[in-house]
C-alpha cells in the first residue's frame, strides 16, 4: 500500500513538471558585429523556434548572442560595434546590464533591444 501511495505521488510531481516545461517560453537576440544589425523574438515554445526568427529578423551574417527561457534578455553596442547582453527578470534590470556589460569592451554604447520571453 505504501509503495502504491509514493508510485502515485511521483506520478504526480513527474505529471506537474510536465505541464510546467510545457508552459516554459523562450526569446533570443541575434547580431551581426559586421553590420551592426539586430533582430529579436519572443514568446516561442523552444529555444530553437525563438533563435530562428531571431536570426530571420536580422538577417546575413547573425549569429544568436543570447536566448533565455521565462526571463528577459538585452542588447547594448557600443564603439566598434562592441555589444553586451544580459539576462534577467525584467526588462529594466537586463537594459541596464546589457549596457553595464557592454562599458566592460567599449565605450557610447546604447541600448539596442531588450525582449522577454512571456511578452
Amino acid at each position: 500500500m505504501r509503495l502504491t501511495a509514493i508510485c502515485v505521488a511521483l506520478s504526480l510531481m513527474a505529471g506537474c513538471a510536465s505541464a510546467a516545461l510545457a508552459n516554459d517560453t523562450y526569446a533570443a537576440i541575434a547580431y551581426s558585429k559586421d553590420s551592426g544589425a539586430y533582430g529579436y523574438a519572443n514568446k516561442y515554445g523552444s529555444r530553437r523556434a525563438a533563435e530562428k526568427r531571431a536570426l530571420q529578423e536580422c538577417g546575413p551574417g547573425c549569429s544568436v548572442v543570447m536566448w533565455v527561457r521565462n526571463e528577459c534578455a538585452g542588447l547594448a553596442v557600443g564603439r566598434g560595434r562592441g555589444y553586451g547582453t544580459f539576462r534577467g527578470m525584467n526588462e529594466r534590470i537586463v537594459g541596464d546590464a546589457a549596457i553595464n556589460q557592454c562599458e566592460r569592451y567599449t565605450s557610447s554604447c546604447e541600448l539596442k533591444a531588450t525582449v522577454c520571453s512571456a511578452w
